[in-house]
């Protein structure tokens, strides 16, 4: 989140539920509108950002997509890809993916092992 409001790039946010609200408290001022497959949400307003149908996102081809409900972040993103020929460079989460989370473990404990190797080899 962080990054990206520092950026100050627009954001197209898929998904005006309740994981939405952490999202547009944080970067209200990125996000160009939000597509909702919920038709009644359609041509209304999430804390004064447009919501419109997914299709929107078809006139915004170089716009990044942040999905922000929490969970199903794979099938979203597969359905966006599917159905509507979205780049997966354009898709954003905020879901740590379990290979995200393995690659740090490993990462970290090697540097963490290695550090004390040196220190034990340089005490004896």
């Amino acid at each position: 989140i962080n990054k990206i409001k520092k950026s100050k790039e627009n954001i197209i946010l898929y998904g005006a539920g309740t994981d939405a609200e952490e999202v547009v408290e944080k970067l209200k001022s990125n996000i160009l509108f939000i597509v909702d497959k919920d038709t009644k949400k359609h041509n209304t307003n999430f804390y004064g950002i447009p919501i419109y149908n997914i299709d929107k996102i078809l006139e915004h081809q170089d716009i990044k997509i942040l999905i922000s409900p929490r969970g199903r972040v794979d099938l979203i993103s597969q359905d966006l890809i599917n159905m509507y020929n979205i780049k997966e460079s354009r898709l954003i989460s905020l879901e740590i993916n379990k290979n995200f989370i393995d690659e740090f473990i490993k990462e970290n404990i090697e540097e963490g092992v290695r550090k004390i190797y040196e220190w034990y080899k340089n005490e004896k």
